[in-house]
């Protein structure tokens, strides 16, 4: 029998900030919950996979951070077959392991009245176990529930009241069914940094489009948002090549010809999802005939 505790822990997605966010561009993240993660109990299950997780929480100085961490508890529990059951995948930059973050503080710590900023430290140690160094943007996602808007990387600010139903566009997920290491393709990045063309000629110009689009697209300004994506595709199909697996080359070319499908990279790029935007009316089958698409 299955016992199951019904909250859900959404996975997230970044709409637009992707490799910029690293040089002061805003960045936009909302929660997709079409993939979620969530707690179960399964008597009959024992999850020793949590043992390490249990160790490395129980080895930080909680108190400095005014909480304490219920571990008795979530031996007890585990003892009972909780599980994490979750559907997010894995390697694909979509917050699987923030998911788990945000319920493991939802479910086994300490509340007091913390301040936003508060809680992003206490979910950036939780998810520090799975990536080393976590920013706690992800599980905040996961957390709240709501869009996070990320300003110079130091400020940040919840966005509860965004819309992706556009009249006229849908925004899809094209599901690559490929793992991506990201730390691949963000020394990639860092090696174009270290090109002056790039850092004086581009990455400014790609800043600029980054913060517009996302301020149109909280506007609901459909029209900017959908010029402003053909051009960010533009540009990563001319400078971001490495990170657009082969499959996608030939398709995101045939994007370029038209105004009203764009393509661009969800994250690190290199297989996971990659984000489009195409307007309504349009034949997918058409087009991505062989395409995993998720609509978002």
């Amino acid at each position: 029998m299955i016992d199951t505790y019904k909250k859900y822990y959404p996975s997230k997605i970044l709409l637009f900030g992707e490799y910029t966010i690293i040089d002061g561009s805003n960045a936009l993240a909302i929660p997709f919950e079409k993939f979620v993660g969530q707690w179960n109990f399964n008597k009959h299950k024992k999850n020793n996979e949590f043992e390490p997780f249990v160790k490395y929480l129980k080895n930080i100085d909680w108190k400095e951070n005014n909480t304490v961490f219920f571990e008795d508890k979530l031996r007890k529990d585990l003892e009972k077959g909780l599980f994490f059951d979750s559907n997010i995948p894995v390697g694909y930059g979509a917050g699987s392991s923030g998911s788990l973050s945000a319920a493991i503080f939802d479910k086994y710590f300490e509340k007091n009245n913390f301040n936003i900023k508060k809680i992003k430290t206490i979910l950036s140690l939780l998810e520090g176990f799975f990536h080393g160094v976590s920013s706690g943007i992800d599980p905040m996602v996961s957390y709240f529930n709501k869009g996070i808007k990320l300003i110079n990387k130091n400020k940040f600010e919840l966005i509860s009241n965004f819309n992706i139903e556009f009249k006229e566009y849908n925004f899809y997920l094209l599901d690559t069914k490929i793992k991506r290491e990201t730390i691949k393709y963000v020394n990639i990045y860092n090696n174009m940094i270290k090109t002056k063309k790039f850092t004086d000629k581009i990455l400014p110009k790609m800043i600029l489009l980054n913060n517009k689009i996302i301020t149109a697209f909280l506007l609901q300004d459909e029209k900017t948002t959908n010029l402003i994506l053909n051009e960010i595709s533009r540009l990563q199909y001319k400078y971001f090549g490495e990170m657009i697996i082969e499959p996608l080359v030939k398709l995101w070319e045939e994007s370029l010809k038209t105004k009203d499908i764009s393509m661009k990279l969800c994250g690190a790029g290199g297989g996971g999802f990659y984000l489009i935007m195409i307007k309504k009316g349009i034949k997918i089958k058409d087009f991505f005939e062989k395409i995993d698409l998720i609509k978002i």
